[in-house]
């Protein structure tokens, strides 16, 4: 066979001529023979009784409907062909008009007599074909020629015509009765003895005849059978998975090495198929309750301004959950992803996993008022520049902006945040985001009208304290999880600002006032000693800093000079700095500071500076006095979380309450001077003409309202030994980190297990799995049933992390725990055998009975394949039946069901795949094919036939190869060959592609049967993509789509690499003509014609370079390299148009409906328009970009 230059399929080994020998000795059909009788028998007259001829012998045999449909089949059409031969090559051909009708006549006669006779000798399919042809067609015709007769200036042509008809419609007689003949007429038992016996003789000549005509065929048998000694290869048997489950009463049972297993009889075998066990396996009760993936995507498509992509979003997927399947296996991926999850920047909300953190302490208990919080993050010095810093000095710099514009392009939405409620969680309005040395704060901002922050009940996680949790923000313009994901934290600090807090408990020495009216702040006659006492559980619950009581005066001395002026009457002097209160806390039922000297004291009342009327400077009182601690922590007041709601003021009561005691002046606010000195002003005015004016009335301050500020902090130490100085107390909160299937405690009771700010995941993808009921130290087996894919060939070898799940945190599997892998690193079809630990070593928590296993990658994980089912208790099994038409065959699943010998512990046994690894005994075409191709390369590899024969013959996996010794530029590298393999598993919709441990093992095959000084290199070959813009017309209206559907599998069929090697447009390295597709396009039947059409040739360099060519017309489209494929995109660009609808003649719109991220989606500036059909001779762009959008300019 003579060599491709685009390679060699499988189906075209075989040489055309070694088994089917276009001559023959004898090739007459069985019709042939019985027309040959028939005709025969025409020429022997019959004589009667009187010994007179009285016809022939013929009529003996013709009410046969065998012999009568061979009688169709040879009658002679002889004189209507040499009439239409001579009419094709003569235009000056001149007939006799009557003999042509005459002979049309005759014909139409002939036709209608055959169907009367069919159906008289009881051949009823055919006579009914005939009398649905004669009714639908032949009185057609017939019709026409009758109107001819009187036309005659159109009777030649029209004459002509209606003999071409009539001439195809005997051939399609003739046709269908030999099919007819053939297929079932032969079968039939109902024959006359005679003519029984001419059937049988040519029945019984074909024997004779097919061992004449197989003479060369018997010769190529000698020689190769017998000379040569060689035999068709014998069938392998296959080898089955097996899976054993338990009776739910049973712990545990051995299966042992050789139990038989059974599949029941198969494929017409004799007896039952049986399988036999490889090795012995120890069978648990133990489940898969859960399984799990979680993808972190690193999208090569978006470009934030980093140097090199980070992660853009994370992806989960619950597969099962207790045992029941949660997910549709359609997305059942190893780790949650494949090669569209990058290029998709769709965020599905179901599948987005959470990451976070939640922050709890008591210093969060807010009640009311306007409150601030800001919470600081300490980082470590390293981790903030070897990781946030870093990042973003990347983007200041690649963007050209500042440091602060590009921290806040991450951070101004980088977060989701909440806070609990009574109700449960509630999200933040806002927040705002700050980077100062090494410090990441976020601030926040409560109103009064917003709920309180409480203790909420009721969370997953139970939470201890009022806590803020913060999430990453998968929908933000920059995903931040890269920026934080390895921050190591120092402490957290969380400061807290409240204004405005009017819910208070008050009391004063005359018994507890009311909220919402006013009162007198130190009873009706405010003495020295008289008391105010404002009561909040939550200024005792944390560490407060500062706090300051806001006293809201009623009623004031509003003249100048305020109490100066007040009390201008009096003995005593009085002034605006007169009155002094002290300020106390309760703590542990004691009013502290104890020490006189340590009570901190403020006045009263606040003045400000005003000017009378007259000019004169003076001072007038506030109507709001703020009364301020400002280091409340010298107090040194302990904290208490027991105070009961509401607060009452009591006895015994330990805390909660701050007292503000009138101090001075000594006479309070002069109540006992008033009565003195009125009575004497009384007494003298009594005796005196000239009256002495009454002092103004002892002052009784009253308050409308008293409002509490304060601020409070608190710190979260996540070093186990806080420093020196700070209290225990100090690391009351708790630190939590939120994962995507659960939640890690880092910081409670005052234990500390980490330091970092959010779970560190460092692989790429994961894939848990929970099993139930493990209850010792045990080996177990796991069967990974995967879907083929053909992306896992970019996987490295021993790029899993396999790791169970210790009370401390993850550990990984030592290789004495790893028995065996036969999945290869997850990337085919296995069983894995396991040693797991002692399950009180691994749970999670005391309610988590699961024994979690995790595996991780660190890249790839979008190529490895999808799962169709994972099964514990599996162990393989070889069949042993040799019957010839079992060996080698495919089981499919769940074939095999039965135990020979009965377990009592076993509940069932099931096979869930196929059976593989078998093979058919060599078929007789493959097997000339085989021995004729190595007398020919003697397995040597020499010639580029002798590598592509090679291949094919030992590697069946191999659908089409190819031999060259071209380099990238096509080029000849004397001493080097590459030989590009496609494996049979390609298709358009997935790209199969050979492991390199599989490209390694043809090369080695191949070195060992070549020149030693011959460089050789196998190799998957490079697809580069075939885009179709096409604006056709159909011949119906297209209205659900149906015909465009239709034309674009076409069209992806004609381009196949495989389907098209045959007609020489594809295969590796081949060529693409725009015409012949057009051509091939226009053949359809539902196809109309094309107006437009052309391909767009489409070669990845790198993630984001692409080069692509517009061709139309006769322009070739050839692959960049000798190894290079042309394949067809998924959907071409179709637009079906009406007829009489106009469009430009050179331009066409083309949208993203099915655009490829990476394919034909290619960003550009120039406008996009459609090329016109003319030859073109492309020109090649290469673009950088970050998405890739099709750019095209209009050729000219």
């Amino acid at each position: 066979m003579s060599t491709k230059k685009n390679g060699t399929i499988r189906t075209q080994r075989l040489p055309k001529d070694l088994l089917d020998n276009p001559f023959q000795i004898d090739a007459r059909s069985s019709w042939d023979l019985l027309g040959y009788m028939v005709a025969y028998l025409e020429k022997l007259n019959y004589y009667n009784l009187d010994n007179k001829i009285d016809g022939n012998w013929k009529k003996l045999v013709e009410n046969d409907p065998v012999i009568y449909a061979v009688i169709i089949i040879n009658t002679p059409t002889t004189a209507i062909t040499k009439l239409l031969d001579k009419s094709r090559t003569n235009k000056d051909f001149i007939f006799n008009k009557e003999e042509v009708l005459t002979l049309l006549t005759d014909w139409y006669k002939q036709i209608v007599r055959w169907q009367y006779d069919l159906l008289n000798c009881g051949e009823k399919h055919l006579g009914e074909k005939l009398k649905k042809l004669i009714r639908d067609v032949l009185e057609d015709e017939k019709s026409k020629v009758e109107k001819i007769l009187g036309s005659p200036e159109e009777e030649e042509k029209e004459l002509l015509d209606a003999a071409d008809t009539l001439y195809k419609i005997i051939l399609h007689i003739k046709d269908f009765t030999k099919s007819h003949l053939t297929e079932s007429m032969f079968r039939k038992h109902t024959h006359l003895p005679h003519n029984a016996m001419y059937i049988a003789f040519v029945r019984l000549y074909k024997i004779v005849q097919d061992k004449l005509n197989s003479i060369s065929r018997r010769h190529l048998d000698f020689y190769y059978k017998d000379i040569l000694q060689q035999k068709p290869l014998e069938g392998r048997n296959t080898r089955a998975t097996l899976v054993f489950e338990l009776l739910p009463t049973e712990a545990q049972t051995l299966i042992d090495k050789g139990t038989l297993v059974s599949a029941g009889k198969m494929f017409g075998s004799r007896n039952e198929v049986h399988f036999k066990t490889d090795k012995p396996l120890r069978v648990h009760q133990i489940e898969i309750s859960e399984m799990q993936t979680l993808f972190f995507n690193t999208n090569p498509y978006l470009n934030i301004g980093t140097d090199q992509p980070v992660i853009s979003s994370v992806q989960k997927s619950a597969l099962l959950s207790d045992g029941k399947m949660v997910e549709d296996k359609h997305d059942w991926f190893v780790f949650g992803a494949n090669k569209e999850t990058l290029q998709n920047t769709v965020i599905d909300p179901k599948k987005s996993a959470q990451l976070g953190f939640i922050i709890g302490s008591p210093v969060l208990a807010l009640e009311e008022g306007n409150r601030s919080i800001s919470v600081h993050l300490n980082l470590t010095e390293m981790s903030a520049k070897e990781s946030l810093l870093k990042l973003v000095q990347q983007i200041q710099e690649n963007k050209k902006i500042t440091l602060e514009h590009a921290f806040a392009e991450v951070f101004d939405n980088a977060f989701n945040t909440f806070y609990t409620t009574e109700k449960g969680w509630v999200p933040f309005s806002n927040y705002s985001a700050t980077f100062a040395n090494n410090t990441l704060s976020v601030h926040f901002e409560l109103q009064k009208i917003d709920p309180a922050v409480t203790l909420a009940k009721n969370l997953s996680p139970t939470l201890q304290w009022p806590s803020i949790k913060i999430l990453m923000n998968e929908y933000a313009p920059i995903f931040a999880y890269p920026f934080l994901q390895n921050i190591a934290l120092e402490t957290i600090r969380i400061d807290v600002n409240v204004r405005d807090m009017r819910n208070l408990a008050l009391y004063n020495n005359v018994g507890k006032m009311p909220l919402g009216k006013s009162f007198e702040v130190f009873g009706p006659t405010p003495s020295k000693g008289n008391f105010l006492l404002i009561g909040k559980n939550e200024l005792f619950r944390k560490n407060v800093e500062t706090v300051a009581f806001n006293l809201h005066w009623e009623t004031i001395p509003e003249t100048y000079g305020g109490f100066t002026t007040y009390y201008d009457g009096y003995s005593k002097e009085v002034n605006n700095k007169s009155f002094i209160v002290q300020l106390q806390a309760l703590n542990n039922s004691y009013w502290v500071p104890l020490e006189e000297k340590a009570i901190p004291t403020a006045h009263l009342f606040s003045t400000e500076k005003c000017t009378t009327p007259e000019g004169y400077e003076s001072e007038i009182l506030c109507s709001t006095t703020t009364l301020t601690i400002p280091n409340f922590e010298s107090f040194d007041t302990s904290l208490d979380f027991n105070g009961k709601e509401p607060l009452k003021y009591e006895v015994n009561s330990q805390s909660g309450f701050f007292k503000i005691t009138l101090a001075a002046p000594s006479f309070g606010f002069g109540s006992d001077i008033y009565q003195q000195e009125f009575t004497e002003i009384a007494t003298y005015n009594a005796k005196n003409k000239r009256q002495v004016p009454f002092p103004n009335k002892p002052f009784v301050p009253k308050l409308k309202g008293v409002t509490v500020n304060y601020s409070a902090s608190d710190t979260l130490y996540f070093d186990s030994n806080p420093p020196d100085g700070v209290k225990s107390e100090k690391n009351l909160g708790e630190f939590i980190h939120i994962r995507p299937f659960g939640y890690d405690v880092v910081i409670a009771q005052q234990k500390v297990k980490q330091n970092l700010l959010l779970p560190r995941y460092d692989a790429q993808g994961y894939f848990f799995m929970g099993l139930k009921k493990v209850t010792g130290p045990m080996t177990v087996t796991l069967f990974f049933h995967f879907l083929r894919s053909g992306t896992t060939v970019k996987i490295e070898k021993n790029s899993l992390v396999w790791e169970y799940f210790h009370i401390d945190g993850w550990k990984i599997f030592t290789p004495e725990q790893i028995i065996n892998d036969g999945t290869g690193g997850l990337t085919k079809t296995g069983i894995i055998e396991l040693v797991l630990p002692a399950p009180e070593q691994t749970i999670e928590s005391v309610d988590d009975s699961l024994f979690r296993i995790r595996i991780a990658t660190k890249k790839a994980g979008q190529h490895y394949p999808k799962i169709k089912g994972v099964y514990l208790n599996a162990v393989q099994a070889r069949c042993i039946s040799e019957e010839v038409q079992v060996l080698g065959a495919t089981l499919p699943p769940n074939s095999i069901d039965t135990l020979v010998q009965k377990n009592a512990a076993i509940k069932r046994v099931f096979q869930p795949a196929n059976t593989y690894a078998g093979a058919m005994a060599e078929k007789e075409s493959t097997f000339y094919s085989r021995v004729s191709e190595r007398l020919r390369h003697k397995s040597r590899a020499v010639a580029a036939w002798d590598y592509e024969r090679l291949i094919l013959e030992h590697f069946d996996m191999v659908k089409v190869v190819k031999c060259t010794n071209l380099g990238a530029n096509f080029h000849p590298e004397p001493g080097k060959v590459k030989i590009a393999v496609l494996s049979k598993f390609w298709t358009n919709d997935e790209r199969y592609y050979f492991k390199k441990g599989t490209l390694e093992a043809m090369q080695n095959f191949l070195q060992q049967r070549s020149n030693p000084f011959t460089s050789i290199q196998v190799i998957n070959p490079t697809a580069e993509y075939l885009l179709v813009n096409i604006v056709v017309v159909f011949k119906a209206e297209d209205r659900g789509g149906f015909y465009i559907d239709e034309l674009n599998d076409a069209i992806t069929e004609y381009l196949s690499p495989i389907k098209n090697i045959e007609h020489g447009m594809g295969g590796i390295g081949g060529s693409v003509v725009p015409n012949m597709v057009l051509s091939y396009v226009e053949t359809l039947p539902y196809v109309k014609f094309v107006r437009m059409l052309s391909i767009e040739h489409i070669v990845g360099k790198t993630n984001r370079t692409y080069t692509y060519d517009d061709y139309a017309g006769g322009a070739a489209i050839n692959a960049t390299t000798p190894w290079s494929i042309l394949s067809p995109v998924k959907c071409h660009h179709i637009i079906a148009a009406e007829e009489t609808t106009p469009i430009a003649t050179n331009t066409l719109q083309v949208g993203i409906r099915n655009m490829e991220i990476g394919l034909d989606f290619i960003l550009k500036d120039d406008p996009v328009v459609f090329p016109s059909m003319m030859m073109q001779a492309p020109k090649k762009k290469a673009k950088d970009a970050i998405f890739s959008l099709k750019p095209k300019k209009e050729k000219k």
